[in-house]
């Protein structure tokens, strides 16, 4: 299979966006090959805890060096920002084809109200003596199973995907993990004292200093702006960052989510100040939430 093949079936992907499967993309190959696995809207899924198990026999431990992997990429997959799913979960517009309820499932059900969407996909090489028939892979992450789904072998003497490029020929080991995702903190709010949602949200954050290059990323930025400045202090840099709706109101503390990467350290929320539509600040104690993520 080539390149373009493997990655047209991944768009695939996208109208199971956030669920996980029960068989691979493909639903058969040579025992060797390389398949796609999508085990769902994960966090904190990387070739580092992840583990794959072949017909509770052959496993593939966590931690394998990026330079030879059998566990290819493990790679987080995005709707098109443009895509009648976004887009028609945002306007009310069915396309003619339900997009806003498709949407409007996912989001309430699937993401738990959150509007960034992903599905987490395996890219991995298939054991060169599996069985033909039906075998079992188990895609397990710090001790629970995230997904199990069935293949069919038809036939020893497959090979792994050289991901094969019209320029530049067959992409490299680092190609494929540049793919993956770089450590990142990820900043939530939560109303410690009430329910309500602010209009806008001020958060001074520090970080250890001279550590890394800070760098500010917003999920989704056609609901939201994000505005940040990090500057050098005594003993931490200071972070400050402004989160407004690009139009309207946000209506909920989960869209105003960012994250921040950069190999920075030792982030930690200072103070939070959120303001109704009128710039006043509000009473409630709303509190900035720092998850760390690999």
């Amino acid at each position: 299979m080539n390149t373009r093949n493997i990655l047209t079936l991944l768009a695939l992907v996208y109208i199971l966006i956030g669920c996980s499967t029960t068989e691979t993309f493909h639903t058969t190959a040579y025992a060797g090959d390389t398949v796609a696995i999508p085990v769902g809207m994960k966090t904190g899924i990387t070739r580092q805890n992840l583990q794959v198990d072949f017909n509770g026999g052959t496993v593939y431990p966590p931690g394998e060096p990026v330079s030879n992997p059998v566990v290819r990429a493990v790679v987080n997959l995005y709707p098109d920002p443009l895509s009648k799913l976004v887009v028609g979960n945002e306007t009310g517009d069915d396309y003619g084809i339900y997009a806003d309820l498709y949407g409007s499932v996912l989001e309430n059900t699937i993401a738990n109200f959150d509007k960034e969407w992903w599905n987490t996909v395996v890219f991995v090489d298939l054991p060169a003596d599996l069985p033909t028939g039906t075998n079992t892979i188990d895609m397990v992450a710090d001790g629970q199973i995230l997904n199990q789904v069935q293949i069919q072998i038809i036939a020893a003497g497959g090979a792994p995907n050289p991901f094969e490029t019209n320029e530049g020929g067959p992409l490299s080991t680092n190609h494929v993990a540049t793919m993956e995702r770089a450590d990142y903190y990820m900043v939530t709010f939560q109303n410690n004292t009430g329910s309500t949602v602010p209009y806008a949200i001020e958060v001074q954050l520090q970080h250890d200093k001279g550590v890394g290059v800070t760098h500010i990323v917003n999920p989704r930025g056609d609901i939201k702006n994000v505005t940040w400045s990090d500057l050098p202090g005594a003993t931490k840099d200071d972070i400050k960052v402004i989160i407004v709706p690009t139009h309207g109101a946000l209506n909920r503390l989960i869209e105003f989510k960012f994250y921040v990467t950069g190999n920075i350290t030792g982030l930690q929320a200072i103070g939070t100040q959120p303001y109704d539509i009128n710039g006043q600040l509000i009473t409630d104690d709303i509190e900035a939430v720092i998850t760390q993520g690999i």
